[in-house]
């Protein structure tokens, strides 16, 4: 998602996981976190696309946004 958002290459997605601390607090890394190589990125892709699941991190992102919510209004 953060990747789609800002519009970044698999490179530069791996970058901003080991030095964005903007990127490291949404994904719960720890500030030292060493990385991946760039073709996980890729792969993973390729994987979901092959079980129809091209969705899957969306849609997931959404349910766990709208619990989240509801948690904190109900």
């Amino acid at each position: 998602m953060l990747q789609f958002h800002d519009d970044v290459s698999d490179a530069e997605a791996v970058a901003r996981c080991k030095y964005d601390i903007r990127w490291k607090v949404a994904l719960d890394l720890p500030l030292d976190f060493a990385g991946f190589d760039p073709s996980s990125l890729s792969y993973f892709r390729t994987r979901l696309a092959e079980h129809q699941q091209e969705r899957y991190a969306f849609d997931r992102l959404v349910k766990v946004g709208r619990a989240a919510a509801s948690s904190r209004t109900g």
